[in-house]
């Protein structure tokens, strides 16, 4: 019979060990790894979503809803052109315009505003604009989209 000394481990037990440590330090580190991602994501969305809100804060306070119903397609103009004034100021960014909302979604690439502006007349006082931002950052395919009804009086002169 072969008698064996208790004082060490053996090299099949310490690769057994090896392998286990191996398996649950791989998968606290996904975890880790999984949660700092989306922890940067949701810091990208943030900016995002603040940057266009903002940009909407500036169109809130303009004076271009005093308008007609003869003029207010003209009043789009202005609102496009406020907001190109605005994102122009600002380094490492730009400013796009569609006419049509499906092409606000493809990434550019680079950091960017894309705005959709939609006339909206409904019948009585209720005009304006709806307006869509999307944002996108370089760094991130994600977008960000913010929409929003601007209304104001419009009188029948």
């Amino acid at each position: 019979m072969y008698y064996r000394d208790k004082q060490g481990f053996t090299l099949i037990e310490m690769l057994v060990t090896i392998f286990i440590l191996g398996i649950i330090v791989t998968s606290v580190f996904a975890f880790f790894s999984t949660g700092f991602r989306n922890i940067f994501e949701s810091g990208i969305r943030d900016e995002n979503i603040s940057f266009a809100a903002n940009k909407l804060e500036i169109l809130y306070e303009l004076e271009v809803f005093k308008m007609t119903k003869l003029n207010i397609e003209g009043k789009k103009g202005e609102l496009i052109d406020k907001l190109k004034e605005e994102i122009n100021n600002i380094d490492n960014f730009s400013y796009e315009h569609y006419d049509d909302l499906n092409e606000l979604y493809d990434y550019p690439g680079q950091n960017v505003l894309r705005s959709y502006i939609e006339v909206l007349d409904f019948e009585g006082e209720d005009r304006g604009f709806k307006v869509t931002l999307v944002v996108f950052r370089e760094n991130s395919e994600e977008y960000s989209k913010l929409s929003t009804f601007i209304r104001k009086g419009v009188s029948d002169e």
